[in-house]
């Protein structure tokens, strides 16, 4: 304990030296006691602990980046911010720039933050009325896999991973990002924004939000029923091409609100009962269902559901492009192919949802997260302990060989099996992956 006291200290001593440095600066560029208004350009090329100021005082679960800002989600549910903020996009009712972290009050009063996420300079918060608890997997949900798929079989499903939360934006909203509307520019605190279809008959109210992620400069969203919203900047395909009917063809400001994600086929289809031909787009997947046998939605070892009506649990963001994950582990990728990210292969032009089948669900194995960087994206897959076994045979007979044991006569190979099921049971498991320059990036698609 007395190391850790000293450690603490002399982190806070570097702390308070820094934050002298920090001032002396400001005063040489005729910015003296501006400190805490306003940021002083500078590299930080060493990490340093945040030993001071509110943010110390509580426990960070969740940290979130822009192009040039930073949030914090505590446990308390309060989200803290800092970095540039020219849009707004610290959340603290003006424009100055912030050095240190701080917390947001505005907008989120009675509220309970359990996830953020940043775009380049306009942030997405799911939050919860004090009077309802978050379950244990909330906040800090990163990853499908944070919920234990080994304790449920169906552990990815929505019902069981998170509860379905209002949603709040702020930042610039220029070019639609926020989601409210073509008048709205941008907003300096948390505003809360309705996903509505508005495209339904007849529409049947405000859809909670379960997941969130945010682009370099739109938006996505996973509401309750398993359906995809998107909105904000379209030009590179980022909602998966022309809205119905090629609205945004007509309508500029057609994205700039929430518009439910054109998948071609339906959400009730029954995935145990309907395979689409391996490289069917979503376009054409209305003429590209196979009829086959209804298999009873069951779960592997994997934890996965093996069949069931399509629906999303989880969405990530790159640059230009989103992916989502459903359900039963499919993943789903649209927007602009820049290098091959939306992983379809070669020559693939189209920026329509589709499956990703190289990623696609099996009896030993499904995917259950994905993490997105710019231009790369990363997906997390869990696999049987038979599928980890049948990798490691080759390797164990290479290093085994067929070396014979002097006492018994046995060879080293007829260990295999046994030497297979301990390595698969011990080895280490990733637990979780994320991606550099992901929508905090301002990077934009190569003409």
């Amino acid at each position: 304990a007395s190391d850790d006291e000293e450690a603490l200290a002399e982190a806070r001593a570097l702390d308070l030296e820094q934050q002298a440095i920090e001032r002396a600066a400001a005063g040489d560029l005729g910015m003296a006691r501006m400190d805490d208004r306003d940021a002083v350009r500078r590299p930080v090329t060493l990490p340093r602990l945040v030993v001071t100021g509110p943010l110390a005082q509580e426990r960070v679960v969740a940290v979130a980046a822009g192009f040039g800002h930073s949030l914090a989600l505590t446990a308390k549910g309060h989200v803290f911010a800092a970095g540039y903020n020219d849009r707004g996009q610290l959340g603290l009712g003006h424009r100055m720039n912030s050095p240190h972290f701080q917390r947001l009050r505005g907008g989120l009063a009675g509220r309970r933050v359990v996830q953020i996420a940043c775009g380049s300079q306009h942030n997405l918060a799911r939050a919860l009325p004090l009077h309802l608890e978050p379950l244990k997997s909330e906040p800090a949900r990163a990853t499908l896999l944070e919920h234990n798929l080994e304790a449920a079989p169906a552990a990815t499903g929505v019902e069981n991973d998170t509860v379905a939360a209002d949603l709040f934006v702020w930042g610039n909203g220029a070019l639609g990002q926020l989601g409210l509307g073509p008048r709205v520019t941008g907003r300096r605190v948390p505003a809360a924004l309705d996903i509505v279809d508005k495209s339904a008959l007849c529409p049947v109210g405000r859809l909670g939000v379960v997941d969130v992620a945010a682009g370099a400069n739109h938006s996505v969203c996973v509401v309750q029923d398993g359906r995809v919203f998107t909105w904000g900047h379209g030009e590179y395909g980022q909602h998966g091409g022309a809205g119905a009917g090629g609205a945004d063809l007509v309508d500029a400001f057609h994205f700039y609100e929430p518009r439910p994600l054109d998948l071609g086929v339906d959400l009730g289809v029954d995935l145990g009962a309907a395979k689409l031909h391996p490289g069917a787009g979503a376009r054409g997947a209305k003429n590209g269902l196979l009829s086959g046998q209804a298999t009873p939605s069951s779960a592997d070892d994997t934890g996965v559901e093996e069949s069931g009506p399509l629906q999303f649990v989880s969405v990530r963001c790159g640059a230009c492009f989103s992916m989502a994950l459903t359900r039963q582990g499919d993943v789903w990728s649209w927007g602009w192919n820049a290098n091959g990210v939306l992983g379809r292969g070669r020559g693939h032009v189209s920026c329509a949802p589709e499956r990703v089948l190289s990623l696609g669900p099996s009896a030993d194995r499904a995917t259950v997260g994905l993490a997105c960087g710019s231009n790369h994206a990363l997906a997390l897959v869990k696999t049987s302990a038979a599928a980890k076994a049948s990798r490691l045979r080759p390797l164990l007979l290479h290093a085994l060989g067929r070396a014979q044991c002097p006492a018994t006569g046995a060879t080293a190979a007829a260990a295999l099996p046994a030497v297979a099921a301990a390595l698969s049971t011990t080895a280490a498991a990733v637990a979780a992956v994320a991606a550099g320059g992901g929508g905090g990036g301002r990077q934009q698609p190569e003409n």
